[in-house]
Formats: C-alpha cells, structure tokens, sequence
C-alpha cells in the first residue's frame, strides 16, 4: 500500500522543483544573475552608494589617474 502512494508524490516533488528550476533559468537568463531577495531600501541605497563609487573609479581610470 505505501508503495502505492510514492509515484503521485515523486511526480509532485519533481514538478514542483523543476518549476523552481525553470524560474532560476529564466531569471539568470534575463538579468545574468539570480535575482535579488528580501532587497529593502537600505540594500537599495548601498547598491546606488557602490554603483556611484564604481563609476567614478571607471572615470579616473579612463583620464589614467586611477590605480
């Protein structure tokens, strides 16, 4: 009897992580990186703070005045 049981639930589990997979999949696809979770404003605002920073050290890299 329990043996019964384990193909519908095998079936299950399995469409469920590959639905899983599948999103993973298309997320990496589309940003090249898995996407963000749990992001609040804070993460927000170091994100912006880092973007800003790189992009000034590109410049002076660029002018040859960077490390």
């Amino acid at each position: 009897m329990p043996l019964e049981s384990a193909p519908p639930f095998i079936i299950i589990t399995l469409g469920m992580a590959a639905m899983g997979g599948l999103q993973a999949l298309v997320q990496k696809g589309f940003y090249g990186k898995p996407k963000p979770v749990l992001v609040d404003d804070w993460d927000r605002k170091v994100m912006q703070r880092d973007q800003v920073v790189l992009d000034e050290y590109k410049k002076l890299k660029a002018e040859g005045k960077g490390a």
